[in-house]
């Protein structure tokens, strides 16, 4: 299959997420905790089509960084647009 397990789990994690809130995975969390983000644990959610995972909810992120994440949630919307047309695709085709 030409997606493999990232793309699949950013679709999952998008899909049980909350609107207005932003969704991480525990090794994504503890990057963005190194890099002086804030984040609280969700606790364990079953994702389908995965063994349940703790996630957690980006709360804050360093002052610095605001400029780069204005300007990098302008771009995800379109590219975010982009791949929820791919991801319909490839649901509709035979991906084993």
């Amino acid at each position: 299959c030409f997606f493999g397990d990232t793309v699949n789990t950013a679709s999952r994690m998008e899909s049980s997420g909350m609107a207005g809130e932003i969704q991480v995975s525990g090794p994504t969390a503890a990057l963005l905790t190194k890099k002086g983000y804030t984040l609280k644990s969700r606790g364990v959610v079953q994702i389908k089509g995965k063994k349940d995972m703790e996630t957690f909810w980006l709360i804050k992120h360093p002052e610095n960084r605001r400029p780069v994440i204005k300007e990098a949630l302008k771009m995800a919307k379109v590219d975010l647009a982009k791949l929820r047309a791919l991801l319909r695709d490839v649901e509709t085709s035979e991906c084993s």
